[in-house]
């Protein structure tokens, strides 16, 4: 298995990015990216979502919740999966239904938008949580 440094260097370079280039993009040193780079250093969630963002690839992110957050990585992931598989069972069903009544549209257009209400419910509790695990980092490394 690949260290963190390794897959967030190779992310960078897809990109195209000098670790300056990065490190601007970000607003941090560019040591910093380094030491996260060859030392597997972790950052801080908020400057992870700020890594991520500069090289658009949110499947980085996970990679570092995965290690450095296992318990709140595996909650989001499990109330990820049910919203897919809900998605996924109604696309079929549409699909299944060819004589679509009214009612059935109707039916679809509110599990629609329930999907996406408790997908943006999902996405608010999420930057909760990396926020208090931002200011609980800060608090841990000032004292």
């Amino acid at each position: 298995m690949k260290k963190f440094g390794a897959i967030l260097r190779e992310s960078r370079q897809l990109c195209r990015l000098k670790v300056y280039e990065l490190a601007e993009k970000v607003g941090v040193n560019p040591v910093y990216i380094t030491r996260i780079e060859k030392h597997d250093k972790l950052p801080s969630p908020l400057v992870m979502k700020k890594i991520t963002d500069a090289l658009r690839d949110p499947i980085l992110f996970e990679t570092y919740l995965k290690i450095k957050y296992p318990t709140v990585y595996e909650q989001f992931k499990k109330e990820d999966l049910d919203i897919s598989r809900r998605a996924t069972k109604m696309a079929y069903a549409m699909a299944a239904n060819k004589n679509k009544t009214p009612e059935d549209m109707e039916e679809y257009k509110r599990e629609m938008r329930n999907m996406i209400f408790n997908t943006r419910e999902l996405v608010a509790r999420y930057k909760k949580v990396l926020v208090k695990l931002e200011g609980i980092e800060k608090k841990y490394f000032k004292s």
